[in-house]
């Protein structure tokens, strides 16, 4: 599962993201994302990308690799079962 949230009402969401083997993206509104202080280890976020919608923006270019990071693990799964 991939998750996007935009700030600290987000946190454990992206704890359980990190528990579960789901990736956690953040998205960086004002370039401002600091939640330090609210913030776990184990709720940081595997990339923080400004809210550019754009097809050549980090934030699409972050969910594609996301999305192709999910379906190589389902690929090598079926591959382990023999399919």
């Amino acid at each position: 599962m991939i998750y996007v949230g935009d700030g600290a009402s987000d946190l454990q969401s992206f704890g359980l993201m990190k528990r579960s083997g789901g990736l956690a993206i953040a998205i960086d509104k004002d370039q401002d994302f600091d939640v330090a202080d609210e913030q776990r280890p184990g709720q940081r976020v595997d990339d923080l990308a400004p809210p550019d919608y754009r097809p050549a923006g980090e934030l699409m270019e972050s969910l594609e690799h996301a999305v192709r990071a999910c379906a190589s693990r389902i690929a090598l799964r079926a591959l382990g079962r023999g399919e």
